[in-house]
């Protein structure tokens, strides 16, 4: 457990740094996994290479990034979740995970300790998230936590869009203790 950013009882996260690029292509290029996303699976490392070099380190300047996620029992990659500033208005909240570890509550875990890391540690002001409509296992996370706003076109899908404001979310935890 090297590099730990964020910790919570099951899982650990960390930044992603170059010589990850097999973990990304093995997560990016499972059809199912990325069925939902907008993109089409990764062809080869050198794709890899570029996602993590040109999308996902430069994030972490700022605070924000997709974090990998692996499982405290044993180290097991599990996939990334975090946070991802996409212009002055919008931080988003995502995550994926090998289709071995859907169903088992890490996407919730990891989700919510995103949003904690955000409003907590980075003094965030709204998150906002979205899912494709046909995705049902995504939006019954997000509705966990997040509240549904409005539904979107993109590339012909139905897109379902949510968001947290700090206000929200420090609602929520009073409401909860």
């Amino acid at each position: 457990m090297m590099d730990v950013l964020i910790s919570t009882a099951r899982l650990y996260f960390r930044q992603f740094r170059e010589g990850d690029e097999q973990k990304l292509f093995d997560l990016n290029s499972d059809e199912e996994v990325v069925k939902f996303t907008g993109n089409a699976s990764m062809k080869d490392l050198a794709e890899a290479h570029d996602v993590l070099v040109n999308i996902i380190l430069p994030q972490y300047s700022m605070g924000f990034g997709r974090w990998a996620v692996y499982r405290k029992e044993d180290d097991a990659f599990l996939g990334w979740c975090g946070l991802k500033k996409v212009d002055d208005h919008n931080i988003d909240l995502g995550y994926r995970f090998f289709r071995k570890y859907w169903g088992k509550g890490y996407a919730s875990e990891a989700a919510i300790t995103a949003l904690e890391y955000g409003f907590n540690k980075l003094n965030i002001d709204k998150v906002v998230a979205h899912a494709m409509v046909e995705n049902k296992n995504s939006i019954k996370i997000l509705d966990k936590f997040l509240q549904r706003t409005k539904i979107i076109k993109e590339e012909n899908k139905d897109v379902q869009c949510f968001e947290m404001t700090r206000e929200m979310f420090l609602e929520k935890l009073r409401v909860e203790s």
